[in-house]
């Protein structure tokens, strides 16, 4: 997936200004995307109005046949974008899952789809359980922890195989 194409559920979710987007068009046009409007889009400035940046955005991704998600959607497929980034060691594992839960998951309102555990609709009830349970061992002082760092480490540990289990999960998962 280019930048391009992973811009979408960035910015369904709110994680990618409409400021930014002219030099996400000039990345598309890099990669070999063409279209009139992402031309135009390309050209615009970091003053111009969000109506106006979103207007070409929209239309370009028309022009180029890429679907805009719903938020539901696109929330999971740009937590699968920090995902790959984490498992191509582009991303440290506890700062990634911490923004999929932070800046990414809290987007949509999956505490509604709540069956028996937060996040379990979409399989993330372990990864949030771990990312828990590793903030509180890093801000909090944990009756019979003798050794915290390597408590820590094992909960990484434990983040990295519940990481993979989960991509993998997801790949079935439909629109993803």
């Amino acid at each position: 997936m280019t930048k391009f194409e992973q811009s979408v559920p960035q910015y369904v979710t709110g994680n990618l200004p409409a400021d930014q987007l002219p030099a996400v068009a000039i990345l598309g046009l890099q990669d070999g995307f063409d279209s009139s409007s992402l031309w135009i889009l390309a050209g615009l400035g970091k003053n111009e109005l969000t109506p106006d940046i979103e207007k070409y955005y929209y239309a370009a991704l028309k022009e180029l046949n890429i679907a805009v998600p719903d938020l539901r959607l696109a929330t999971l497929q740009y937590a699968l974008i920090i995902v790959r980034q984490i498992i191509n060691g582009e991303k440290d594992i506890v700062d990634g899952i911490a923004e999929i839960h932070y800046k990414v998951l809290r987007r949509y309102d999956f505490w509604s789809e709540i069956k028996n555990y937060v996040y379990d609709s979409i399989y993330f009830n372990t990864l949030y359980g771990l990312l828990v349970t590793y903030e509180d061992l890093q801000y909090e002082h944990v009756e019979g922890v003798a050794d915290k760092s390597e408590e820590m480490n094992n909960v990484k540990a434990e983040m990295h195989s519940a990481l993979i289990e989960w991509n993998d999960v997801m790949k079935s998962y439909p629109g993803l």
